[in-house]
């Protein structure tokens, strides 16, 4: 899809010309998608998207280490832990939407621990404290590298 202006705007060409422009499929394109936030969920009803993460599946083109916890409470922290119990990664969620993205966004590519590393294939917890009520809950969410 391209776009035009009516040109009234735009420099002349050296000929004296004055043209619309028209939006090319490459200086001004988008490759992620535009995400609409959803509103604040409940304990009970979180979901982690897409859940297995497989690397090399197409479930967020561009963005292949992508996880999405939907439907949180609108001030909550995210616990990623290891299936043996070890730490890898807090996230405090504080915008007051329902949703908090991993390793999707410009300053984190990877979905990674606190401590750097990329997370390997396996099963992980995901303890999610609600800071209003201080209720919990845990999810489980598969990563397939």
């Amino acid at each position: 899809m391209t776009a035009f202006d009516d040109g009234l705007s735009n420099a002349p060409s050296p000929n004296g010309q004055i043209r619309s422009l028209e939006s090319g499929w490459n200086v001004n394109r988008t490759r992620a998608a535009a995400y609409r936030s959803r509103p604040a969920g409940t304990l009970e009803t979180i979901r982690v998207v897409p859940n297995p993460l497989n690397v090399n599946a197409s479930n967020f083109p561009g963005e292949p280490n992508k996880i999405v916890f939907m439907d949180i409470p609108a001030y909550c922290t995210i616990k990623i832990y290891t299936e043996g119990g070890d730490l890898v990664k807090t996230i405090e969620h504080g915008s007051g939407s329902g949703d908090e993205i991993w390793g999707g966004n410009i300053l984190d590519l990877q979905t990674v621990s606190d401590s750097g590393q990329l997370l390997v294939s396996g099963i992980y917890l995901a303890h999610i404290t609600d800071n209003e009520s201080r209720d919990t809950a845990i999810t489980k969410f598969v990563i397939i590298r």
